[in-house]
């Protein structure tokens, strides 16, 4: 007993069946399919330490949090991140970085954004800079689970100089990340990188792009191996073009 025949399925905010021997029945949606929400406040930090005694004795420290928050259909990212080496007790590279960006989702697809940026270099020839900026982007996840995040827009840049002062300018900017949990593994690739470029000039470059494999260990623990990868088209007398770095780190999700 209790079996309907030749039913049909009407499906508004509930499930209600009309049967042929009258038996009529509505059910909520929600208990027939779960579907469970991004959570509202997610993110990560990562920490590398790496010392080398001998010939020349040298430190390497690296620390990186990126944190997001939803509020209906905005989405709220802030990133930080500090370095520092030394090298036989002096200091040779120290550098700060913080940003926060508003997005606005119009869809699963589309969005705008607005950025906010500070960061401090000791040893470039941009002592400090601060960017302002705004554009739009795209986001989608192909059938392999391989996901992309694609930003194009303009920034307006406030950099102070060392021993020339500030200057002012319009620089276009590209944002691209790209995350593939591997189907059938527990290894996560992933490449992140940004590019800004001064308007009147595109030879005046900065680049910034992170490449490497994230490995979960147990409970939200996970370790990562990347190659970090920093340009500047116009570094300070002392120092390159680019700045290259192998880092292991110990990281935590929430």
């Amino acid at each position: 007993d209790g079996i309907a025949h030749n039913c049909a399925l009407n499906l508004k905010e509930g499930v209600q069946a009309s049967c042929t021997d009258g038996l009529v029945e509505t059910q909520p949606l929600a208990t027939l399919v779960a579907i469970e929400p991004p959570p509202a406040f997610s993110g990560d930090s990562r920490f590398s330490f790496n010392r080398k005694d001998g010939n020349t004795d040298s430190s390497d420290l690296d620390f990186i949090v990126n944190a997001q928050w939803l509020q209906d259909q905005f989405r709220h990212q802030v990133e930080l991140l500090a370095e520092s080496e030394t090298s036989d007790g002096d200091v040779v590279d120290e550098r700060y970085e913080g940003n926060y960006q508003l997005n606005y989702d119009f869809n699963q697809r589309w969005f705008s954004y607005t950025r906010l940026g500070y960061e401090k270099d000791r040893f470039n020839a941009i002592d400090e800079q601060y960017e302002f900026g705004a554009g739009f982007g795209q986001r989608f996840t192909l059938g392999n689970q391989m996901n992309f995040d694609m930003q194009l827009g303009a920034a307006y840049l406030i950099s102070h100089h060392p021993e020339d002062g500030s200057d002012n300018d319009l620089a276009g900017r590209w944002g691209f990340k790209m995350n593939w949990p591997v189907p059938g593994t527990k290894l996560t690739l992933f490449h992140h990188h940004e590019l800004l470029w001064a308007m009147d000039d595109v030879n005046n470059n900065q680049t910034e792009s992170s490449t490497g494999v994230k490995l979960p260990l147990m409970g939200n623990l996970f370790s990562e191996l990347r190659y970090d990868y920093d340009y500047v088209s116009e570094p300070s007398d002392e120092q390159k073009h680019a700045d290259e770095e192998w880092v292991i780190a110990i990281g935590y999700e929430w």
